[in-house]
């Protein structure tokens, strides 16, 4: 889980350095600001959820537990969308 918290402060500099506007370029091209800034932000909350979630389940997988069987199809999905 620590490297899993690690990969996350490292992607999330990089996804902010990436989307950064340097201020020369916004200065000439104002409406810029609002796009990234949205983009960044949905980058940046599936990173913090997708990194933690495959950590935890790769760590079931080591501790034994078959996590990875349960997103096969007919476990999950057919519970709840049987008809």
């Amino acid at each position: 889980m620590l490297i899993a918290r690690l990969a996350t402060i490292v992607v999330l500099s990089l996804i902010d350095r990436g989307f950064r506007i340097s201020p020369d370029i916004l200065q000439r091209f104002p409406a810029l600001k609002p796009a990234p800034t949205v983009i960044c932000r949905c980058c940046a909350k599936s990173s913090r959820l997708s990194l933690p979630s495959s950590a935890s389940l790769q760590l079931l997988e080591v501790w034994g537990v078959d996590a990875v069987v349960w997103f096969y199809g007919g476990q999950i999905g057919s519970r709840c969308c049987r008809r």
